[in-house]
């Protein structure tokens, strides 16, 4: 009953915030007397049967202590679910208050793909794990040069390289699959700043301090961060030029 919170729609009095929930009551809502007694049971069966199934997410059995990257997903999941009422946890939309219990999560749920359920509450972004999780967390102790925000900027970034439509989706895999790009691409970036931030440095272009300022300023924007990308890592003068055109006016305009 706890999970049962609701709000108002413009078509809808009453809106649930679980929205799967929402979905199988809304044409009893909107028509009250087509809620026949033998229909409010079956529905309330089950309602509650997928309930359980949701609480038992929190177990993450399915997950094994013995692969490095399902226990650093479980570990990760666990931060994020501690309890039932994160599970719940709900985000403003246009609709108002509701949490991402959708159809496409039960039926992840009922497909016994749990990994991929709980993903789905996180929108699918494991992205913070490339922070935490072998090669790539050893770059970022390292890292002279980006702060924290930036950092987590360039794992949404690398996490974000594979792209994977709902087709290529037939099971988990792809989210592993996922995390092992990221952290090729993390490590590549990583190597890229840390090479030019060195050679500013030895050709006395830049201290330490402007190259962090130079690093975390382009880095805000994917558009500039791609542009830095693109240029071969050999080619430093030609870097310094794009960095000098495209970065520096915007750090000379705070000052």
């Amino acid at each position: 009953e706890k999970y049962l919170k609701c709000g108002t729609t413009a078509d809808q009095c009453i809106r649930l915030e679980t929205l799967f929930i929402d979905t199988l009551l809304k044409p009893y809502i909107k028509s009250p007397s087509k809620m026949k007694k033998k229909v409010m049971k079956e529905l309330a069966e089950n309602i509650n049967t997928e309930l359980d199934r949701i609480e038992k997410l929190l177990e993450m059995d399915f997950l094994s202590d013995d692969d490095d990257f399902e226990a650093a997903a479980k570990s990760y999941l666990r931060e994020c679910f501690p309890n039932a009422e994160a599970l719940y946890s709900c985000k403003e939309s246009r609709n108002g208050k509701c949490n991402l219990m959708d159809g496409e999560f039960l039926g992840l749920l009922q497909s016994d793909r749990f990994f991929g359920a709980l993903c789905h509450l996180k929108k699918n972004d494991l992205s913070p794990m490339l922070l935490v999780m072998e090669p790539s967390a050893s770059l970022v102790q390292t890292s002279k040069y980006l702060d924290e925000s930036r950092l987590k900027f360039l794992a949404q970034k690398a996490f974000a390289q594979r792209h994977t439509s709902f087709q290529d989706r037939e099971d988990d895999s792809w989210l592993a699959e996922k995390i092992a790009t990221g952290h090729e691409y993390f490590g590549a970036v990583m190597k890229k700043i840390d090479n030019f931030g060195t050679w500013l440095e030895a050709e006395g272009k830049a201290d330490e301090d402007r190259c962090r300022a130079i690093f975390n300023e382009f880095s805000v924007f994917s558009w500039t961060f791609d542009d830095f990308m693109k240029i071969e890592d050999s080619d430093k003068n030609k870097i310094w030029e794009w960095t000098e055109r495209s970065v520096l006016p915007y750090l000379r305009s705070r000052v």
